[in-house]
């Protein structure tokens, strides 16, 4: 019997990391792998949802369904076995910028058909940027028009008249999926329970797309958390989304940017290091920045 096989998709800042986290806190004693796709090199999201999962799998640096990693997640798929014994289901968390489409034909031309069964295609959308995003990112359109069910995240923070516009807005893309609302990532939904009725077919990827500038920022030691997060959040409307670890003084701070909203939380451990993604307009005020770290200008 095929493991069902669930992929959960949502573009850049749409919760699905906080989304899986509290799905994998009702697992137990169930046992599903997670297999989390970063886009930029640093690995952000692995480590946060390994504090919920204990059957985590990261790839980073690349979108899983671009050339550039679609390998990697076959060959990681084909080992997820191998690796987690008696697994009771697997949960895809793709790249913000990707599009899922080209998951079904990706199993059954690798005959991994045989060993997983795709149950659904679970998108989330914030309310509150999906109509500028719509607008300039062709790649979150194809993210709801694959989706057996579209997740309203963030629902408690916006009026009800931006969730009946949100919701129109997929059902013109998508007027089979099913719609939910949640708030923090919290409902009942079992994501390997899905069964989806209806498939839309893709081809794997080119490249990432162009429309995005992803940047790195290292560190080599101890910065101030508060001033660096102050010149990312000056970057504006160029800025998509940031999200990383920052080593201080006095312990761990996880930071995260998304619909201008800023957050620094402290965390009990981390792998330094901020993964930003920027209108490519941003290009050289993202060497400014990525400059002023290596200079030692945040450093304490």
């Amino acid at each position: 019997m095929p493991i069902p096989l669930a992929l959960v998709a949502g573009f850049l800042g749409a919760g699905k990391t906080t989304f899986l986290a509290r799905y994998a806190a009702r697992l137990a004693p169930r046992r599903v792998a997670f297999l989390v796709n970063e886009f930029a090199a640093t690995d952000v999201d692995t480590p946060l949802l390994a504090a919920a999962a204990s059957c985590v799998v990261g790839i980073s640096g690349g979108s899983i369904f671009c050339r550039c990693k679609a390998t990697e997640f076959i060959r990681q798929l084909s080992g997820l076995t191998e690796e987690f014994p008696a697994l009771d289901g697997v949960v895809v968390e793709a790249s913000g910028m990707a599009d899922p489409s080209a998951a079904r034909s990706m199993l059954d031309e690798s005959g991994l058909d045989r060993v997983y069964r795709l149950v659904g295609t679970v998108t989330l959308v914030d309310p509150g940027t999906l109509p500028k995003i719509l607008d300039t990112l062709p790649a979150a359109e194809r993210q709801v028009a694959a989706a057996d069910l579209v997740v309203m995240s963030k629902s408690d923070l916006h009026p009800p008249e931006a969730l009946a516009a949100c919701e129109a807005l997929v059902r013109g893309i998508n007027p089979a999926a099913r719609l939910l609302r949640v708030v923090r990532g919290a409902c009942d939904l079992d994501l390997l329970a899905l069964d989806a009725t209806r498939w839309v077919d893709g081809e794997v990827a080119e490249c990432a797309d162009p429309a995005l500038l992803p940047v790195e920022l290292p560190f080599d030691g101890p910065v101030a958390a508060e001033a660096l997060a102050a010149a990312i959040a000056a970057l504006g409307d160029d800025l998509q989304r940031a999200k990383g670890f920052i080593p201080t003084r006095t312990g761990w701070i996880y930071l995260d940017w998304s619909a201008g909203r800023l957050a620094l939380t402290p965390a009990a451990s981390g792998r330094a290091g901020l993964a930003l993604i920027l209108h490519p307009r941003a290009r050289e005020r993202a060497a400014a920045l990525v400059a002023a770290v290596a200079a030692g200008t945040f450093a304490t």
